[in-house]
Protein backbone atom coordinates (compact mmCIF):
# COMPACT_ATOMS: atom_id res chain seq x y z
CA UNK A 1 0.00 0.00 0.00
CA UNK A 2 1.34 3.05 -0.97
CA UNK A 3 1.60 5.65 1.60
CA UNK A 4 0.18 9.83 0.79
CA UNK A 5 2.34 12.64 2.11
CA UNK A 6 0.47 15.27 3.30
CA UNK A 7 1.86 18.86 3.71
CA UNK A 8 0.89 22.42 4.23
CA UNK A 9 2.95 25.53 4.89
CA UNK A 10 2.39 28.70 4.58
CA UNK A 11 4.37 31.97 5.93
CA UNK A 12 2.50 35.66 6.77
CA UNK A 13 4.00 38.87 7.04
CA UNK A 14 2.22 41.73 9.11
CA UNK A 15 2.86 44.86 10.76
CA UNK A 16 1.26 46.37 13.75
CA UNK A 17 2.04 50.09 15.25
CA UNK A 18 1.76 50.16 19.06
CA UNK A 19 3.57 51.26 22.05
CA UNK A 20 4.95 47.96 22.60
CA UNK A 21 5.67 44.59 21.83
CA UNK A 22 3.12 43.22 24.40
CA UNK A 23 0.78 46.35 23.11
CA UNK A 24 1.11 44.88 19.39
CA UNK A 25 0.26 41.52 20.44
CA UNK A 26 -2.83 42.81 22.27
CA UNK A 27 -4.31 44.93 19.65
CA UNK A 28 -3.42 41.76 17.12
CA UNK A 29 -5.12 39.02 19.79
CA UNK A 30 -7.83 41.34 20.30
CA UNK A 31 -8.17 42.80 17.73
CA UNK A 32 -8.45 46.47 19.33
CA UNK A 33 -9.16 49.66 17.38
CA UNK A 34 -10.27 47.94 13.97
CA UNK A 35 -7.88 45.98 11.57
CA UNK A 36 -4.66 46.64 12.98
CA UNK A 37 -2.77 44.08 10.79
CA UNK A 38 -1.11 45.77 7.76
CA UNK A 39 0.93 44.82 4.58
CA UNK A 40 3.53 47.56 5.05
CA UNK A 41 4.82 49.75 7.66
CA UNK A 42 3.29 53.03 6.53
CA UNK A 43 -0.10 50.99 6.59
CA UNK A 44 0.40 50.42 10.25
CA UNK A 45 1.46 53.83 11.40
CA UNK A 46 -1.47 55.40 9.53
CA UNK A 47 -4.33 52.92 10.57
CA UNK A 48 -3.41 54.27 14.09
CA UNK A 49 -5.94 56.98 15.45
CA UNK A 50 -5.10 60.48 15.03
CA UNK A 51 -4.17 61.74 18.80
CA UNK A 52 -1.78 58.22 18.60
CA UNK A 53 -0.29 59.18 15.66
CA UNK A 54 0.00 63.25 15.96
CA UNK A 55 0.14 63.74 19.62
CA UNK A 56 1.61 61.00 20.67
CA UNK A 57 3.52 59.63 17.95
CA UNK A 58 6.69 59.20 19.43
CA UNK A 59 5.00 56.70 21.84
CA UNK A 60 4.45 54.19 19.06
CA UNK A 61 6.51 52.11 17.16
CA UNK A 62 5.76 50.12 14.09
CA UNK A 63 6.09 46.08 14.99
CA UNK A 64 6.78 43.29 12.16
CA UNK A 65 5.15 39.56 12.97
CA UNK A 66 6.22 36.51 10.88
CA UNK A 67 3.76 34.09 11.18
CA UNK A 68 4.59 30.52 9.93
CA UNK A 69 1.76 27.47 9.61
CA UNK A 70 3.05 24.22 9.17
CA UNK A 71 0.84 21.06 8.59
CA UNK A 72 1.44 17.59 8.13
CA UNK A 73 0.12 14.52 8.22
CA UNK A 74 1.18 12.11 10.72
CA UNK A 75 0.69 8.03 10.26
CA UNK A 76 -1.16 7.01 14.03
CA UNK A 77 1.45 5.34 16.12
CA UNK A 78 -1.11 1.92 15.93
CA UNK A 79 -2.45 -0.31 13.08
CA UNK A 80 -5.70 -1.66 13.07
CA UNK A 81 -6.07 -5.20 13.34
CA UNK A 82 -7.80 -6.95 10.26
CA UNK A 83 -11.53 -7.65 10.57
Amino acid sequence: MKRVSVSYHETETYYVAASSVEDARQRHDHRLYGSVLKDTPAEAWDALGYFEREESGDEYEVFKFVTTTQVTKVDPPYTRSPK
